[in-house]
């Protein structure tokens, strides 16, 4: 089957919107550009969709390709069209699977931005994780340093256990908690 994409374009301005469909011709990838009417659609009914059309105003900020089957070799030759027409490209990529085939799009595009959000926040605490731990015990207070100590240790228990977003929020401010208590000798 050829790959086929969903193509969703948010708050980007027209002109990088048209740029990428251009690389998507020319890579002779057959896409479908979504209207905000589109969003509560499944995603299997759009891809069995063959409308082009593009409106300005949208419901959701972030633009979104989902492809059908998002075979490597796909996605390096988009990489290589979009370097081409110097086209810079900030929104999300996804891949249909057998889990969110019947969701509406809107719901697609949530769960990517969540998704995002999430890895954004793990990525800030572990570069704070990363920093606090330069921090030398002999020059804190004990117990403002101690305190650190556990902190990093309940930090590195919730990163293991693959925690959802509301448990990273609540170590990252207890890690910040510790870090700002911490009291030089």
């Amino acid at each position: 089957m050829q790959e086929q994409v969903l193509y969703y374009s948010g708050a980007l301005d027209q002109k990088t919107s048209e740029a990428i469909l251009a690389a998507l011709e020319a890579c002779q990838i057959a896409y479908t550009v979504l209207e905000d009417s589109d969003l509560d659609q499944s995603i299997q009914s759009l891809l069995n969709t063959k409308k082009q059309a593009v409106i300005v105003n949208r419901r959701h900020q972030e633009a979104c390709m989902l492809f059908r089957e998002g075979k490597e070799q796909t996605f390096v030759k988009l990489r290589r069209a979009f370097a081409q027409r110097q086209i810079i490209y900030s929104g999300s990529k996804a891949v249909v699977t057998k889990h969110n085939r019947t969701w509406p799009f809107i719901k697609l595009l949530e769960e990517v931005e969540e998704e995002h959000r999430y890895f954004q926040l793990y990525e800030a605490i572990l570069k704070q994780l990363k920093e606090s731990e330069a921090l030398r015990e002999e020059a804190y207070e004990p117990h403002t340093y101690h305190k650190l100590q556990l902190a990093r240790l309940h930090v590195f228990q919730t990163l293991q256990k693959q925690s959802d977003y509301s448990a990273l929020l609540s170590v990252q401010a207890e890690l910040q908690q510790a870090l700002a208590q911490l009291c030089k000798k």
